[in-house]
């Protein structure tokens, strides 16, 4: 399904393109060969991040461009609507960046996930790395994405580094990876 989104579908949405972590990542995406078609940060829209054009909404951004993923840097306290929006809008898969959510934001989250049809990793991934296409998020943070090779291991893992680390010791050993899925490290959420 994640490659498949990659390589054929319309691009990715990047939730919070503007600030310090969307801006820097939305490049390290873009340089892996990943097609953000667009960026949301309320009251941004008309403006542009490395040349892709933010909107508003979620909404307004998948009318126009088609997008069905989405990488999601909302800070924590706005995390969890950013998801719900992005779930209503019809958005097929969402990364999420962000820890440090309220334990019953999250929950209502997952309540709208589902019953969109829309599925969420995180909170607190790093993202995901399919090589040969390109990432989502920083798996592997500022290191060159193409050290991980394409093949048949797929990883996913709690920990961002240790699944960098396992996909650079599987390029070692001569396999690759299919696909790196960084599922969040740190406890899901916090208690209210």
């Amino acid at each position: 399904m994640i490659r498949g989104l990659l390589e054929t579908g319309p691009g990715l949405l990047v939730q919070g393109i503007t600030g310090t972590q969307g801006r820097l990542e939305t490049r390290w995406m873009l340089d892996s060969g990943v097609r953000v078609a667009a960026g949301v940060t309320p009251g941004m829209g008309g403006s542009e991040v490395h040349g892709v054009p933010v909107f508003d909404t979620v909404a307004q951004a998948v009318a126009v461009t088609g997008a069905r993923v989405a990488m999601s840097y909302a800070p924590p306290q706005a995390a969890a609507d950013a998801v719900v929006e992005a779930a209503q809008a019809g958005i097929e898969l969402v990364v999420v960046s962000s820890e440090k959510i309220p334990q019953h934001h999250w929950l209502r989250v997952l309540e709208v996930a589902r019953r969109g049809h829309c599925r969420v990793i995180g909170p607190n991934s790093q993202g995901i790395v399919v090589p040969g296409v390109g990432r989502i998020g920083c798996p592997g943070g500022d290191e060159p994405w193409q050290r991980f090779a394409p093949g048949p291991v797929g990883i996913v893992s709690r920990s961002g580094g240790m699944a960098s680390e396992l996909g650079m010791f599987v390029r070692t050993w001569g396999w690759g990876t299919s696909v790196q899925v960084s599922i969040g490290g740190v406890p899901r959420s916090v208690r209210p």
